[in-house]
């Protein structure tokens, strides 16, 4: 059944990321499931579906080594993923895009390479942390049909312009930082801007010869109407 599979998801991580290492398992695989009750440390019961997973915390808990696709597909409730600061490495899985609930995901810190996750506009996905890692690639431009309320990318090895989504000032907070974006950088980024948003997006490189900035990134800019 549904609250099997998740139990089994939940093992595969455990599996996955040296858990007999970890700093704290408390009821891991004891005598009671992780919903209802939510007494496996970490885990967090959906307060409208009590025998389903709404939420994992693992931050800072020796996680080390690759995330399976399990987490995403078989956790259709899972809201909140916060497994920050860890050893987590390889790629962040492509089946993120199954994941019908996920508001909130957190994996700042980590050892995560590849290419930012794709194909998640359709998610409920609000909150995104993915800073200090080293991912590459660029900001894919999907990224601007979603209705963020926090986006962090810094600290890791994104190439390319800053998209047209973030080429204006963003309604929410947006760091950038730290990159190998190409100049020219969005005036929010802080040339005239105080020191503090400044930091959001700097330093950024020259282009590579023959690649055109887009005439969104020019000075006078005028959207069309």
């Amino acid at each position: 059944g549904a609250v099997e599979r998740e139990v089994a998801a939940l093992s595969e991580l455990f599996g996955a990321t040296a858990g007999e290492e970890w700093t704290r398992s408390d009821n891991w695989f004891g005598d009671d499931l992780p919903c209802p009750g939510g007494l496996w440390f970490g885990i967090h019961c959906h307060p409208d579906h009590p025998t389903r997973i709404s939420a994992i915390r693992l931050n800072e808990n020796g996680l080390a080594g690759k995330l399976p696709s399990s987490l995403f597909t078989q956790l259709p409730y899972l809201e909140d993923l916060y497994l920050a600061k860890n050893s987590i490495a390889g790629a962040i899985p492509s089946s993120l895009s199954a994941a019908p609930s996920l508001t909130r995901l957190d994996l700042m810190s980590n050892k995560l390479d590849r290419q930012l996750p794709t194909n998640i506009s359709h998610l409920p996905i609000r909150d995104l942390n993915l800073g200090l890692n080293s991912l590459t690639g660029s900001i894919p431009d999907e990224y601007g049909q979603i209705e963020w309320q926090y986006l962090s990318l810094k600290s890791n090895w994104l190439s390319g312009f800053v998209p047209k989504f973030l080429s204006h000032a963003p309604g929410y907070s947006a760091d950038l930082s730290e990159n190998l974006l190409y100049c020219p950088l969005p005036h929010w980024c802080g040339f005239k801007g105080p020191a503090k948003t400044a930091e959001k997006c700097t330093p950024c490189l020259p282009a590579p010869e023959g690649i055109k900035t887009p005439p969104y990134l020019l000075p006078g800019y005028e959207p069309p109407e």
